[in-house]
Parts: structure tokens; sequence; C-alpha cells
């Protein structure tokens, strides 16, 4: 996929989860979290369908059969192409757990009763074990198909890692961020609401108008970062097509752009946390809400440091080929 394509799927997906962070604010869809989608949707569509009752109840139960069964059917298409391999049994496990998370998102009060989590935990502590089974699934087939693949067939595997990685960094710029940004308003307001007179107070004292600021600055700061991250991972992405059309003076130029951009977004990580920290100090007697962030965004940095160390090999491997061509 060209680089043009991966910034308008990457852009699709920064509106949708804007749009529907928005739409969905302060709704139960919304407290249901991460976690817990799609389950939690699946789930009160087939309690509204089996509340019907007659042959929609019928047509309730068989869908609940199906989707639970998905994993188990994957297993079985599985079983005609290739011999099973040990993390194949995690499908099995897929299946029972869907079973019961989908039979707990349509049953909320049997959840709020039986289980020690509650309504408000239990079905995100069940979607988010599904979703760690899924992973564990795809990261241990990766590692087990790449250990026999060609580098052709390595970059591909390495091409859909970077892309499911920029997926959860868009969804944090435009997703979780802007969800605790808007719970953090909120938060604000439903606090101090005996004060809302005071609301555009900038003087001394304190200020809603101030604290509003800075919320809103900090949520730029953690969604740039982000995209910044995005950033570097279209330009991996763009190298990794250079390797596969085999023009080593493009794939250089990938790399040298790699490296500069992982540490300009090292570097605005660093000096904008900073910045957000000391400016709080400053307009501490103008803020209802100070958050004085001692930790990094590690995930972000991560990927910077990789890909500015990669960039480096890759630069003094091609240096030391060219020195060795000039030499024989």
């Amino acid at each position: 996929m060209k680089k043009r394509r991966w910034i308008a799927a990457f852009a699709a997906e920064g509106v949708l989860c804007a749009g529907l962070t928005l739409l969905l604010n302060g709704s139960a869809a919304a407290d249901a979290g991460l976690m817990a989608f799609p389950f939690a949707q699946i789930g009160a569509g087939l309690r509204a369908l089996s509340l019907m009752g007659g042959v929609r109840n019928v047509l309730a139960i068989m869908l609940y059969a199906a989707v639970s069964l998905l994993p188990a059917g994957f297993l079985a298409a599985v079983c005609r192409k290739r011999k099973l391999v040990g993390e194949d049994g995690l499908l099995l496990l897929m299946s029972g757990t869907l079973f019961g998370t989908l039979w707990a998102a349509v049953n909320p009060a049997w959840l709020a009763q039986r289980w020690f989590a509650g309504k408000t935990l239990g079905l995100p502590m069940l979607g988010g074990l599904l979703y760690a089974e899924v992973i564990a699934y795809a990261i241990l087939r990766l590692l087990r198909t790449a250990g026999a693949a060609n580098a052709r067939a390595l970059r591909r595997y390495v091409r859909w890692v970077l892309a499911a990685i920029a997926t959860v960094l868009v969804y944090a710029a435009f997703g979780s961020s802007l969800r605790e940004l808007l719970a953090s308003l909120t938060q604000l307001r439903e606090g101090n609401s005996a004060n809302m007179p005071q609301i555009w107070n900038i003087g001394a004292g304190p200020s809603f108008l101030w604290t509003q600021a800075m919320l809103a600055i900090r949520y730029l700061i953690d969604a740039a970062s982000a995209l910044l991250g995005v950033g570097v991972i279209l330009e991996a992405l763009r190298l990794l097509a250079a390797q596969d059309g085999g023009d080593p003076v493009q794939a250089s130029e990938c790399a040298s752009r790699i490296a500069e951009r992982s540490a300009q977004t090292l570097r605005f990580t660093l000096l904008a946390g900073l910045a957000v920290n000391l400016a709080q100090v400053l307009l501490a007697r103008q803020l209802r809400s100070i958050a004085l962030n001692v930790s990094l965004p590690l995930d972000t940095v991560a990927l910077c440091l990789a890909a500015l160390l990669l960039a480096r090999l890759m630069q003094e491997n091609r240096k030391l080929r060219e020195d060795n061509d000039l030499f024989i």
C-alpha cells in the first residue's frame, strides 16, 4: 500500500474514532470502555432481539451460538489446510471465552449479581481477556511463520505489525485520549458547579478557563506525540516498500528521514511534557486541577528509539558496503 493510502486509512480511522467518542460521550456504550467493544453492543442487540419473543428469540440464540463458534470454525478450516500446532489450541479457548463474554453482555443483571467485578468492570474484564487471547495467538503464529520466512515475507510481516501499532496510536490520539479529556472536563464542571459564575475569571484565584485550557493542552500534546509516532511508522513503511523494490538509494534516504523524525518525536515528547509541568507550577493559583506527570508515553518513546537505532544501523551498513566496494 502506498504512503498516501496509509495516510488516508489512518485519517479515516481518526475521524471515525473522534466522531464515535464525541457521539457516545457520557452514554452507557462509552462507559463500557474499549475492552467491552463490540461485545457490549452485540449483546445489547441480541438481548433486544430475544425479548421480542417467538421466532426472533430463536434467531437470537442461533446468532449467539454462531458468533461464539467463530474461532472454533476457524480452527476447523485450519485443520484442512495444515497440521495443527500448539498455539491453535487458543482458538478453542477463544470460543469458550467468547461464549461467556456474550452471555454476560446479553444478561447484564446476572453479571452484576453473580460476579465479583460487577456490571461495570465485569464485561471489560472478559473482553480484555478475549483480546489478550487473540493477541497471543497472533504473535505466536507470527513468530512461528517468521522463523521460516524469507526476507520479503519477513518485511510483509513487519509491515502488518507496524500498521497495527499505527492503528493503536491513532486510536490513542482520537479515541482514548479524547475520551479522557471529555471525562476530565465533565468531572471539572460537576465538581465545581457551585462556582460556575467564576468560569470566565482569569484574575487571581482558581479559574475554570485556565484549568480547561491546561486540560486541552495536555490532550493536544498527547495526541501530537502519538501522531508523530505514526509519522515515523509511515516512513518505516516507505522504507520497507523501497527494499521490496530493490532501491538502495531510496531505502537509505528513508532511513535518514526515520532517524530525523524519531529524534524530533523524542525531543517533542520530552520537552512538551516538561513545559506542561512547568506551566502548571507557574499557574498553580489559577488551576482547579493539576496533574504533574513524570511518566512518559513509553510506547511512543520505545517505537522512536527502535526506529532511530535501526535507521542508524542501516546507514552504517550501507556506508560499510560502499567502502568495501571502493576497496575492491
